[in-house]
């Protein structure tokens, strides 16, 4: 047997073509947006414009309720069936022809289920890290607002799968380094006697896509009323600017729902809408590829109605982007280096923040690699 002596700097020297190596990133240079994505400097956005205003012989059937929902998610779900559990009639509205959903990790401070297994969470310790990441661009209020109310919402969820045979657990796969440290708040959810493995993201009947059904049949007992293959179109507004409801379906059959106590916006991200990045999260316009959204649905149809009847969407330098690197390079590789062979960061931090990182590197692309050394072993007779 001959034994191999290799440096990490001789080892970057050397070629990359003796390693195992996935690219993950754009072949655009950082920094840079192509013109095709630059703000339009004449005709403005879209939803600058007013929209035009559906004629009333259009409209072919009036519901009339206390709440309407925007959105078939979990959040648009929790939402509805929160509205109706108070007494409230509710309508949702979804455009496409069921629900959806995303992932299967969700965050929870001091729930049952943490309680039960004796993991005391310090709720206060995550919010601190969570703003000093955010370098302090955020509504502070908000996380504390999360902080408190998570563990009872999350409960609230596990009394509900619990009705129908569907079961919670933690994720177990949290990283414990020695500079940055998960802690133990994914739940997910999962069908009974399936295989717990999450690897390459399989999910089937784990995740949020075992707890929606869930959901569906609450809201069907509490009589939620569910409109799918129904687009929200254009709101409607009294004389005081204040939205009374929707005018949702398509042309030349349209209803106009009107909702006593209020809309709630429950549509998800726009991260299919190339010009709604363009004007609000121009970074994510460096990803080359999206993996959480294959239906194209988010296309903020909601956002842009609530800015044409004088909405403003949050203003700030760049809004968050589900900027992911699963879409390319493996996340969990020790050694990451870029189009030059250089390492560029410490790998000890979280799954996005590789990505971004990747993302300002020369060229856009980065590289996670796994050495593959021959060790010279030679079986003999």
């Amino acid at each position: 047997m001959s034994k191999v002596e290799l440096s990490r700097r001789g080892f970057l020297k050397g070629t990359l073509a003796a390693t195992g190596a996935a690219m993950a990133g754009t072949a655009a240079h950082a920094g840079d947006i192509p013109e095709k994505w630059q703000q339009p400097k004449c005709s403005g956005w879209s939803w600058e414009k007013p929209a035009a205003k559906i004629a009333p012989e259009q409209i072919k059937k009036t519901v009339d309720t206390d709440v309407v929902v925007i959105g078939a998610g979990l959040a648009g779900f929790a939402a509805a069936l929160a509205a109706a559990q108070e007494g409230a009639k509710v309508v949702l509205v979804e455009k496409t022809r069921g629900w959806s959903c995303r992932g299967g990790h969700i965050t929870a401070f001091n729930s049952s289920l943490q309680k039960k297994m004796g993991i005391d969470i310090d709720a206060a310790e995550i919010v601190r890290r969570l703003v000093a990441w955010g370098q302090g661009r955020m509504d502070e209020r908000l996380l504390w607002m999360f902080a408190r109310k998570c563990g009872d919402c999350m409960d609230w969820a596990i009394d509900i799968a619990g009705k129908h045979d569907t079961n919670v657990t933690l994720w177990e796969g949290y990283y414990k380094g020695p500079t940055y440290t998960e802690f133990p708040v994914t739940h997910f959810f999962y069908n009974k006697n399936i295989n717990l493995d999450y690897t390459y993201g399989n999910s089937e009947g784990i995740g949020n896509v075992a707890l929606m059904p869930c959901f569906e049949e609450e809201l069907k007992k509490a009589g939620v009323t569910l409109m799918y293959r129904t687009s929200a179109v254009q709101f409607l507004q009294d004389a005081n600017k204040r939205v009374t409801g929707l005018i949702a379906g398509r042309p030349n059959n349209y209803t106009q729902i009107n909702a006593a106590k209020g809309v709630i916006i429950a549509t998800g991200c726009y991260g299919s809408n190339e010009e709604m990045r363009k004007a609000f999260a121009p970074y994510s316009l460096h990803a080359d590829a999206q993996i959480y959204f294959p239906t194209k649905s988010n296309t903020g149809d909601a956002h842009i109605m609530a800015m044409q009847v004088g909405g403003v969407m949050q203003k700030n330098d760049n809004h968050a982007a589900t900027v992911h690197l699963e879409a390319g390079a493996g996340s969990y590789g020790f050694l990451h280096v870029n189009a030059n062979g250089e390492r560029f960061m410490n790998e000890d931090v979280n799954t996005q923040s590789k990505s971004c990182s990747k993302e300002l590197q020369p060229h856009g692309i980065a590289w996670t690699l796994r050495l593959q050394l021959d060790t010279g072993c030679e079986e003999t007779g």
